[in-house]
């Protein structure tokens, strides 16, 4: 499970696709593709925390964690 802040959601993506080449199954937060698709969320606390409470984004991820063999966070200096 990659997990991480969402501002590094595309960083996020292009490590799920390699670890996934090289033969990993990976999870990744259910909402990565809603902030690469719309970067306002990360800025947005009301409008993500809207959006995460109307998908029980948390639960979710937080289940994936549970199931995981493996966490792995990336943080990005920029």
């Amino acid at each position: 499970m990659i997990c991480g802040s969402m501002t590094f959601a595309k960083e996020m993506m292009d490590t799920k696709r390699k670890l996934e080449a090289l033969g990993y199954v990976v999870l990744a937060p259910l909402d990565v593709e809603s902030h690469i698709e719309n970067p306002k969320l990360v800025d947005d606390l009301d409008l993500n925390y809207k959006h995460a409470v109307e998908k029980n984004i948390m639960k979710k991820c937080f289940d994936l964690i549970a199931e995981s063999d493996a966490i792995l966070i990336l943080n990005y200096l920029r």
